[in-house]
Formats: structure tokens, C-alpha cells, sequence
């Protein structure tokens, strides 16, 4: 899921004008490969500001600061190149 987060005065902070939070489900077992999280961190990178928290409190992993029009290019990433199942 993606929690939005916007500046009310963006004019004043346009780094932070939006900066997303996107939560990603952890698998079963909480099991990740190493090359799934590299895979991650590479789209995190990419498209995001680079900063995780992995198993926040809901036990996802934790994406912190994205723009919006990157919003439907990290989902696509994750669902089509990851396999990733970000559920309904």
C-alpha cells in the first residue's frame, strides 16, 4: 500500500513537496532471498529517495520517499519484475 504524504508549503520545500511511503507485503514465512532484496533495493534506489525500514511495525517492508509519478512505476516493478503480490 502507499501512504501519502504531502508538504503543505512545497513551494518552500520542493524535496519534500510529496514524499511517499510504500509498505510491501513480506512473503510467507517472512523468508526473503538475498537477491530479492537486492532486486528491492535497486528499484528503491531508482525510484525512491533510498531510505527502507525493513519490518516496520506491520512487518512489511517499509519504502520511505517516493514522488507520485513514480507511484505506478514501483507497483509495476514489483508486480512484473519482482512477482511480487501486493495483494487487494
Amino acid at each position: 500500500g502507499v501512504i501519502g504524504r504531502y508538504c503543505d508549503q512545497p513551494e518552500m520545500f520542493p524535496g519534500v513537496a510529496h514524499f511517499h511511503t510504500v509498505r510491501v507485503n513480506q512473503p510467507a514465512g517472512k523468508f526473503y532471498t538475498s537477491e530479492y532484496l537486492r532486486k528491492l533495493c535497486d528499484i528503491w534506489d531508482l525510484r525512491g529517495s533510498g531510505l527502507t525500514n525493513m519490518h516496520g511495525s506491520t512487518g512489511d517492508i517499509v519504502l520511505l520517499g517516493t514522488t507520485t509519478p513514480q507511484l505506478e512505476e514501483i507497483f509495476w516493478e514489483l508486480t512484473h519484475d519482482l512477482e511480487t503480490d501486493l495483494g487487494g
